[in-house]
Formats: structure tokens, C-alpha cells, sequence
């Protein structure tokens, strides 16, 4: 809906992985059409504990990343 509007728009998602600890990841759509992800990994015991950010200037139907 915010890219229909021209607004930007914002989804945050938190699941847990296989060891149960929470992974979240927050998408937004900006005004411009394009989409950021930023992945938040520190309290993934056994990941990398760092956050992750991409931006795709493609407009994807899924929340996959770019």
C-alpha cells in the first residue's frame, strides 16, 4: 500500500531460528519506490551477532531479499 501511495511504509518481522533466538528484520518501502532491509543478527548466538542492511532499487513482490 505505501508504494501505491507514493508513501514511504515500514514492516517489521522478528522469527525465531532454529535454536530459537530471535532474528528481525525490518523492510521499508521509501517514498522513491526503492526498498531497504536491515537485519538485526546480534542475538543470533550462532550467526554472525552483526546487522545486515541492503537496498534494492527493484521492486520485488516477495520480502526476499534483492
Amino acid at each position: 500500500m505505501a508504494m501505491r501511495s507514493g508513501e514511504g511504509g515500514e514492516f517489521v518481522l522478528t522469527r525465531p531460528t532454529t535454536e530459537g533466538d530471535p532474528i528481525t528484520t525490518y523492510y521499508r518501502v521509501l517514498p522513491d519506490g526503492t526498498f531497504e532491509t536491515y537485519v538485526d543478527n546480534t542475538a543470533d548466538h550462532y550467526g554472525s551477532g552483526r546487522w545486515e542492511y541492503r537496498r534494492c532499487s527493484t521492486r520485488s513482490p516477495s520480502l526476499s531479499p534483492c
